[in-house]
Parts: C-alpha cells; sequence; structure tokens
C-alpha cells in the first residue's frame, strides 16, 4: 500500500493548486474509500456465492475438477 502511494498517487499532485500535503491526504482517503467500497461489494458478493453453492453437488464437482487439474499439473512438471 504504502509503495502504491509513494509510486502512483504524487502523479496526481499539483503544487500550483494548494498544499501538497493536503492533496496528498486527500488523495489517500478518497482511494482508501473506494478500496474499502470495492472490497466490501467482493467479500458480500463471495459470502452470497458460498451460501448459495457451497454444500451441493456443485461444489463437489468443482473439487474434483480441481484435484484432477492439479494432479495434471504435477505429473506435467514431474515428466519436464
Amino acid at each position: 500500500m504504502i509503495l502504491f502511494s509513494v509510486a502512483f498517487l504524487p502523479q496526481f499532485v499539483r503544487p500550483e493548486a494548494g498544499p501538497v500535503a493536503a492533496q496528498l491526504v486527500l488523495l489517500g482517503v478518497l482511494f482508501v474509500a473506494v478500496q474499502l467500497t470495492v472490497d466490501l461489494a467482493l467479500g458480500v458478493g463471495a459470502g452470497r456465492f458460498a451460501r448459495r453453492w457451497g454444500d451441493s453437488r456443485w461444489s463437489r464437482r468443482v473439487d474434483r475438477l480441481c484435484a484432477v487439474a492439479f494432479v495434471a499439473l504435477g505429473v506435467r512438471l514431474a515428466a519436464g
């Protein structure tokens, strides 16, 4: 997060528009607010998805498919 702030946010600061520190704080607060909104939406969506598909035959099928894919990748890695 610090690396992002140091590398990305300063390009949006205009020294002629006012105090640089205040602009950086405002940009940081806006970034945190947007990120919090996105993270909350993803969390709520993942929770709903897990409740809907978590205890079903669909879940077992996905688990088996993942197991086959991991075994296939392991065999390929061991072979070559």
